[in-house]
């Protein structure tokens, strides 16, 4: 991070912070919120006051946050780190929900052609349910989104995830469908990743095995002149912007063509929406009204200057519970780096680790750690005015809700006692994003919320949200293993001899 005044002083202000032991007022809760049309982020719990909030502000001017967040948004090749990238490319997330809305006509064009192709290819489609084969970005942020949205789900139409390259898992998805009517997506960037090319192969024995031709049953999603794009043995293919990364595709082709099958096109539009509306604060320059860079800002104050090092993301909602996965991805893959933009190594803290489950379930299992271990955990709570279901049960929702404001004045306030086992030392921090209902534009928004506070966190770091490779190394070295000496190493010891043979492939590498 840039040694800059703000820096300066915050490292000032965290000698002193807030100590929300003293008590929250009424005029503090109204006056640390963020309201945008969707969300609102309220973040009174957090250990800052008015200094440590105008500090926060230069910083970003300090680091131009938002100058970059534009420069981004507006086609700059800033997915690089200088003198390790060989080729630095544009960042084009943004523009799957069309925003900004003038510029990058080609890619524009390509996004809007891409989409009606899917709309008109599902509008014919025969089958009743789609297995995307795919990790990662490929499942993750899809499949989050399809699970948070289970109140909209079409009845004549489902959605499963074959991602896992664990046999037992892809048999587990196959036994469960019926091959005859079911279409699979295969999905892959590259058309090469590994975990997919193998349980294709595994879906094409399926569908031979039941007398079916396994092009009539497959699509493929992808980039423009990959391996998978020019593959013919697919019944059709649909392809996304190459500046896109996984993580950040479920707004892409990715995400539309089962979200779509899925959830029916004036469901997805609505979500696409809500993302979009989102990306629009996203641009403002004060903070106050900017809830995603605000955050951003309170997750650096957390992990940088207070030295918390864990960041929990803990919805009130069920059917989030595939979300907080997602943003794991996201987050950590994303800032979970050690060089800066312009190639040195990095001496201070990056991206906090991220993990959460779903409330109150999670109250029963790891909040215990929460309120009174030694590790702190900055908490992320999400909550909701009404439920999905016109049928649910308004006293339980309101007891859900009771639930989550009393974990929040618990970690801040904490409780004194005599008995040094039911003393909790409270002051310890979170923030609170609401919205009045989980539906597909606050999922939307949602999903825009975090996505841009990964980017901001990343231009304040100084890191490359972009690439990632550290996931890149695992996957060259499994690609090494000789795939035709797999009888060999069953006769050799199994799984010890993979072992040897992926140190041996390692240690080829390095020397």
């Amino acid at each position: 991070m840039i040694d800059t005044s703000a820096y300066q002083s915050l490292k000032r202000l965290a000698d002193d912070p807030v100590d929300l032991r003293q008590g929250i007022s009424k005029d503090r809760l109204l006056r640390f919120a963020s309201h945008t049309k969707l969300l609102s982020l309220h973040y009174a719990l957090e250990r800052v006051d008015q200094r440590v909030l105008l500090t926060l502000q230069q910083l970003a001017r300090e680091t131009d946050a938002v100058q970059q967040f534009h420069a981004m948004a507006e086609g700059a090749f800033i997915n690089q780190v200088e003198g390790c990238t060989d080729r630095p490319v544009q960042v084009l997330h943004l523009l799957n929900r069309l925003m900004p809305k003038k510029g990058l006509d080609q890619a524009r064009s390509h996004i809007l052609e891409q989409r009606r192709n899917i709309i008109d290819y599902l509008t014919t489609c025969p089958f009743e349910r789609v297995v995307q084969i795919g990790i990662g970005g490929s499942e993750l942020g899809p499949k989050a989104i399809y699970r948070a949205l289970t109140h909209h789900h079409d009845a004549k139409r489902r959605l499963n995830f074959l991602s896992n390259v664990d046999p037992d898992h892809t048999e587990a998805v196959l036994q469960a469908v019926d091959p005859r009517k079911t279409l699979f997506v295969v999905v892959s960037k590259s058309g090469s990743t590994l975990e997919t090319q193998v349980n294709e192969r595994r879906a094409r024995e399926c569908l031979a095995a039941c007398g079916l031709d396994p092009r009539q049953h497959m699509v493929a999603i992808t980039t423009p002149g990959s391996k998978l794009d020019q593959d013919t043995d697919f019944h059709a293919r649909f392809t996304m912007l190459e500046a896109v990364g996984g993580r950040f595709s479920a707004t892409s082709p990715v995400g539309e063509f089962c979200l779509r099958f899925g959830l029916g096109n004036e469901v997805v539009d609505h979500f696409l929406a809500g993302a979009a509306t989102m990306d629009e604060t996203a641009l403002n320059t004060d903070i106050r009204h900017n809830p995603s860079l605000l955050s951003a800002l309170l997750n650096v104050w957390n992990h940088h200057f207070l030295g918390i090092n864990n960041r929990a993301v803990l919805p009130y909602a069920h059917h989030l519970d595939e979300f907080v996965l997602h943003l794991q991805q996201c987050a950590m893959e994303s800032n979970g780096k050690s060089v800066h933009r312009m190639g040195y190594p990095i001496s201070y803290p990056t991206a906090a680790v991220l993990w959460g489950a779903p409330g109150t379930n999670s109250q029963h299992s790891f909040f215990q750690q929460l309120h009174q271990g030694t590790v702190q955990t900055q908490c992320t709570f999400l909550g909701f005015e009404c439920s999905q279901s016109k049928t649910a049960d308004t006293q339980a929702h309101l007891a859900l809700n009771q639930n989550l404001v009393a974990q929040m004045v618990a970690l801040a306030c904490g409780q004194p006692s005599e008995n040094a086992n039911r003393r909790f030392e409270g002051n310890r921090c979170s923030r609170l994003i609401t919205a009045r209902q989980l539906n597909a534009e606050t999922v939307g928004a949602l999903l825009s919320f975090f996505e841009n506070e990964i980017a901001y966190e990343g231009f304040l770091l100084g890191v490359n949200s972009f690439d990632q490779e550290g996931v890149q190394l695992g996957k060259v070295l499994a690609t090494a293993l000789d795939p035709e000496q797999t009888a060999l190493r069953e006769k050799l010891g199994g799984l010890s001899q993979v072992l040897l043979d992926a140190e041996s492939a390692f240690l080829g590498r390095t020397k």
